[in-house]
């Protein structure tokens, strides 16, 4: 939010930097519909993970919806854990939103890799799935360190410093970047800010060149 009495001049230079930066989310995020060739990943941060249904268990989740049947790769990745009760990552979850029922459990669930009590069992913490049109939850889970757990909480806070994962999905054949320090595959929106950014620059050298001439 912009105080009243300031004013900023966004330059084709911070209109770029859009797309090299890359923002830690937090515990639940909404990416809309997808289709073939989407890509989403991204850095989460333990200290905003939510710690729901099982102790110690770090929850991140991620909602989409699919018009048509795809394959869709879930990954976790590239941990960075800078608490020793923080090692290991246990399980993705698919469940179907629509068919969730207030109290009873699992009856939403399609498919997963790993088990919170087992983990991965030395695997890797990803995997595909064929799902067709519908609306999806994919909870990320590992563990995790939470403060004065109770077994009455409904949402449980993490100790801070746990350090924080990527995570991320594939639909169709589109292609993620390996290094966590890339950015994700920008939007549509990004794209249009680059693209007036250039565009400005252009502007502004042709016109120097035009001063420059009749001067």
């Amino acid at each position: 939010m912009y105080h009243h009495k300031t004013k900023r001049l966004i330059t084709p230079a911070m209109l770029m930097l859009g797309i090299l930066s890359t923002t830690a989310h937090a515990a639940k995020l909404e990416l809309g519909t997808v289709g073939a060739g989407f890509s989403y990943n991204d850095i989460y941060d333990y200290n905003d993970s939510d710690y729901v249904s099982e102790e110690n268990i770090a929850s991140d989740t991620l909602y989409f919806s699919l018009t048509d049947e795809q394959s869709v790769y879930f990954f976790a990745d590239s941990f960075n854990f800078t608490n020793p009760s923080v090692s290991e990552f246990r399980q993705i979850d698919i469940l179907d939103v629509d068919k969730t029922i207030a109290g009873q459990h699992d009856n939403n669930w399609i498919a997963s890799i790993g088990d919170y009590y087992k983990g991965l069992d030395g695997g890797p913490s990803s995997f595909s799935w064929v799902l067709g049109p519908g609306n999806y939850q994919i909870n990320y889970k590992s563990t995790g360190l939470e403060q004065s757990f109770t077994s009455t909480r409904v949402v449980g806070t993490a100790v801070e410093g746990l350090g924080d994962y990527r995570l991320g999905l594939v639909v169709g054949n589109a292609v993620i970047p390996t290094d966590p320090n890339l950015p994700a595959v920008p939007e549509p929106e990004t794209y249009a800010m680059m693209l007036a950014g250039l565009g400005l620059i252009g502007f502004s050298t042709l016109r120097r060149k035009v001063v420059t001439k009749t001067s």
